[in-house]
């Protein structure tokens, strides 16, 4: 009798990590697909994938097959993570991360998936797989600033663009909370929930954004802008409602 035959055993296994292309510029929203597949001979029970990264990353969201629960997770963040309640021996599934890469680095920009399962699994050592990406400094370089303020129960945004490039497809992300609710408005911007966006920002130009809340708390507010060059340091704040 085998070992097996004892145990209810799953070899569940990430079995490609697949960017949408090898080479991205910086701050580049892009695709990778994550399949993971059990080896049997049992069905796993209770799956887990984790899907991250090694640099902070926007995190747009996760697509995956009937019958998975993927959680909405932090905007701006390292993982995200899906799960079902079985996976059959001998099936797949594919996950699919939307996120955009990082500014350039000397460090190795890398995507990951990781399995874990409740059932027993006899080879770990095929339970976690990584892709390495190319990031390649674009062209364009719009400096961008953010800052935030709370008059009256209001939050006054301020986003600045130094140049010396336009920005292009510019995203403001109101709270990287989650179940806080604003009603956001300001001339060029379009807003939908917590998330703001234009499809450009001039060189040397500023845009403002007035946002309401009911709740009371500290959050965090966020600019970036699609396939651009920045040092990212001033993008970002913390305002408190009183």
């Amino acid at each position: 009798m085998t070992l097996a035959a004892l145990l209810l055993l799953a070899d569940l296994q990430i079995a490609s990590v697949t960017p949408v292309k090898p080479a991205l510029t910086t701050d580049e929203t892009f695709t990778v697909a994550v399949k993971v597949h059990n080896d049997g001979p049992e069905a796993a029970k209770d799956v887990k994938v984790t899907l991250g990264v090694n640099a902070l990353s926007y995190l747009k969201g996760v697509a995956a097959p009937k019958g998975w629960t993927c959680e909405q997770g932090p905007v701006f963040g390292y993982a995200l993570s899906c799960t079902a309640p079985s996976l059959a021996s001998e099936a797949d599934a594919e996950l699919e991360l939307t996120l955009a890469s990082p500014q350039h680095s000397a460090m190795t920009y890398r995507v990951s998936g990781r399995v874990q399962s409740a059932t027993e699994d006899g080879t770990a050592a095929n339970d976690r797989r990584e892709q390495g990406m190319i990031i390649e400094a674009t062209q364009a370089n719009a400096e961008l600033s953010l800052t935030a303020g709370v008059e009256a129960n209001q939050i006054n945004v301020e986003v600045k663009n130094a140049g010396p490039h336009d920005a292009k497809d510019v995203m403001v992300v109101l709270s990287e909370a989650k179940g806080l609710s604003f009603k956001a408005s300001g001339h060029g911007w379009k807003c939908t929930g917590a998330q703001c966006t234009r499809p450009l920002l001039k060189a040397g130009t500023t845009a403002s954004l007035k946002v309401a809340s009911v709740a009371k708390a500290t959050i965090s507010v966020r600019v970036r802008s699609e396939k651009n060059r920045e040092s990212a340091k001033d993008n970002a704040a913390k305002v408190t409602l009183p």
